[in-house]
């Protein structure tokens, strides 16, 4: 478990979320007629140009398109140019052991497994399955899930999953037929646990944000374009964007940035 301090002696927490940049080996190469590459890096700029300075960014999958090391070595280059530790899940595009060998080579980059702050817990819920893209459970990783979220909650925290998946339908049809696939096992789950505040995914391209319960879940967008909502068939959409959140005792807030 790692532990987050706020800058500036602080007690609210500010991080940024990027998701789902697609990149290439090549920098100049496309996905749906967009050079996925200068997206993330505009995206980038976006963030050390805004009027706030983030504690951490959490970078929520779909980092490569390729799953070539190349890729992750352009992310590398990309993420430390933040400044800041960047806590990064994998995505069902991603290969996991060359994104950690190259982000491995880095004091910014981390693998998110279980992040704490003074109020605050976040807790990384693996949703991908090798070679799929909808999302999947497997017991080994529920298991530790539901071991890390009841300890967090005997702490009196409060909780925040970070996932790639949705676990709820996005009303896009071309999304939802690759959504968390048992996502009822996880919402059960968050119904007897209701110190789990927030769910953080990545995964549909675009903003959106759900309430199930007394608990939020929040889609952030892509760094390279969109699906259009409601959408069956790939329409793209030209705007990227990522989200802020600050977390304090009192709960948390977030904003959405476009780019």
């Amino acid at each position: 478990m790692v532990e987050l301090t706020a800058a500036r002696g602080n007690q609210t927490v500010t991080v940024v979320q990027i998701t789902d940049p697609h990149l290439f080996a090549d920098r100049d190469a496309e996905l749906m007629g967009y050079r996925t590459y200068p997206m993330l890096s505009k995206t980038i700029d976006a963030i050390r140009g805004h009027d706030f300075r983030p504690d951490a960014c959490f970078l929520t999958g779909d980092i490569s398109q390729d799953e070539s090391a190349d890729s992750y070595e352009l992310a590398r280059f990309e993420l430390e140019r933040l400044g800041i530790p960047v806590f990064w899940i994998p995505g069902n595009h991603d290969d996991r052991g060359r994104a950690e060998a190259v982000f491995g080579q880095s004091d910014h980059i981390h693998r998110l497994s279980k992040l704490t702050t003074a109020d605050w817990d976040f807790i990384h819920l693996d949703t991908c399955r090798r070679g799929a893209d909808e999302g999947y459970l497997s017991d080994p990783d529920f298991e530790r899930f539901v071991s890390d979220v009841e300890a967090s909650a005997r702490k009196g925290k409060q909780i925040a999953v970070v996932m790639h998946h949705h676990p709820v339908p996005s009303q896009t049809p071309l999304l939802d037929g690759y959504m968390l696939q048992e996502g009822e096992r996880l919402l059960r789950f968050l119904d007897d646990h209701r110190q789990v505040r927030l769910v953080i995914c990545g995964h549909v391209h675009g903003d959106y944000q759900f309430q199930y319960g007394s608990q939020t879940i929040e889609v952030c967008p892509a760094t390279c374009f969109q699906w259009e909502k409601g959408t069956r068939t790939a329409k793209a959409e030209d705007w990227r964007g990522f989200r802020i959140f600050e977390f304090s005792s009192a709960g948390y807030q977030s904003a959405l940035i476009s780019v």
